[in-house]
């Protein structure tokens, strides 16, 4: 039994028709109402909650290169065919095509699909039905801008929920996928520091930002992402706002919640 939305349900107006409750509670309380694509995000988040909490995650994996280096998280200026990060002694370099350009944004939920995809099949050689496969892991519509890049275009386990919950922040989808991994291979409380050539803001994929006050708000905005949907989120920007600490967890919750790593 389905229950009726009060927001579309009709009611009598004073001249004696009848007038749908939304448009009268927009005008009055315009505060109230939500967008399509606001729910849709509040249910995302609900799912990834409730899917973590009873240790029925959607597992998905990812390749290590990627975890450590992210690719671009805004379309590079045109002409601009060379993408670079690093994390220590590790550097990504990542060439693009001269029709193509480089690879940026959701882009970056390609290499998630393979290497979930390899993990699946567990063959040197994989395989699915059509691109719409990919679309529908990430809930993303079929058709448009969408569709045609996607189709133009291992082994660290992730929420595959968080990562279509997060498909459309891709720097927040960056963090919450490094904090999966560093998190996990860490031995206790550690600092990571935010700038220099160890600095997180060398290893996202996010655009260099030529002030640390700049980065730190953004990366704060980013962990506040994080945390809505993974409330036990072990990271917070030290008290100089230099570094950012974190604390060994697991990147997926184990049966009965506990978050203690074995």
């Amino acid at each position: 039994m389905s229950c009726p939305n009060p927001l579309t349900k009709d009611y009598p107006s004073a001249a004696g028709g009848l007038e749908r409750i939304g448009p009268l509670v927009a005008d009055a309380h315009p505060d109230l109402v939500l967008s399509k694509r606001r729910l849709l995000k509040i249910e995302s988040i609900e799912c990834v909650r409730l899917k973590r909490e009873s240790a029925r995650q959607n597992l998905g994996f990812t390749s290590r290169p990627f975890v450590l280096c992210g690719l671009p998280v805004k379309r590079p200026a045109e002409g601009r065919l060379l993408h670079e990060r690093r994390n220590g002694q590790f550097v990504l370099q990542v060439t693009g095509h001269p029709s193509y350009g480089l690879p940026c944004g959701q882009d970056r939920l390609v290499p998630i699909f393979l290497a979930t995809l390899a993990i699946r099949q567990q063959t040197a050689r994989i395989t699915f039905d059509s691109a719409a496969e990919m679309l529908d892991t990430f809930g993303m519509q079929h058709g448009g801008s969408q569709y045609r890049r996607l189709i133009g275009a291992f082994q660290i386990p992730t929420d595959l929920e968080t990562a279509k919950a997060l498909s459309s922040s891709p720097a927040a989808l960056d963090l919450f996928i490094w904090l999966s991994y560093r998190c996990f291979t860490a031995r206790g409380r550690e600092r990571v520091p935010l700038f220099g050539d160890f600095g997180l803001v060398s290893q996202l994929g996010s655009a260099d930002y030529a002030r640390p006050r700049k980065f730190r708000e953004k990366l704060q905005g980013w962990l506040d992402l994080v945390r809505t949907m993974r409330l036990e989120c072990p990271a917070s920007i030290d008290p100089n706002g230099t570094g950012l600490f974190v604390d060994r967890a697991n990147a997926v919750l184990p049966l009965g919640g506990s978050n203690a790593r074995h």
